[in-house]
């Protein structure tokens, strides 16, 4: 099966995806280098700590959407009759969850719901570019995971 390359472009946004399909090629070039690329190397760990950055930003980014509406929805009152925003749905609400909003809901990394997603141990559907993550197939993930083992607890 043939990779799927992101499209990159100079003015475009750098992606997860692109940094991952960057270290893949990078890859392929070690690879087939003398000496098994060593001289790659040093690119080789600054896409991978980038990568690790990009995951931690958004990572960091759904807990702080999670507490903020958290927040907005302890501090309305009687009084706030204001409407919310036309296609505001709050969290708990929701449809559908990307995998940050999925790792702020369970409390487990969202790189960690990712590759549950690679898997098949979470079901994740695909529309357009974005990863959605029904509410009941994150909970049956959940579920499923292993019991705590109290002898050695």
């Amino acid at each position: 099966m043939a990779k799927r390359v992101p499209k990159i472009s100079a003015d475009g946004p750098i992606t997860i995806e692109v940094l991952e399909a960057c270290l893949d090629r990078l890859a392929d070039i070690m690879a087939e280098a003398p000496q098994g690329g060593e001289v790659y190397l040093p690119i080789w760990e600054r896409l991978e700590r980038e990568i690790e950055a990009k995951k931690a930003s958004e990572s960091t980014m759904a807990r702080a959407r999670v507490l903020a509406e958290r927040s907005v929805d302890q501090t309305a009152t009687a009084e706030d009759d204001a409407k919310p925003p036309k296609n505001h749905v709050p969290l708990k609400d929701r449809l559908a969850l990307s995998p940050e909003e999925a790792s702020a809901l369970s409390g487990i990394g969202v790189t960690s719901i990712k590759q549950a997603t690679y898997r098949g141990a979470l079901v994740a559907r695909k529309h357009g570019r974005n990863t959605v993550i029904l509410p009941e197939d994150l909970k049956a993930f959940l579920i499923a995971l292993p019991l705590i083992d109290k002898s050695t607890a």
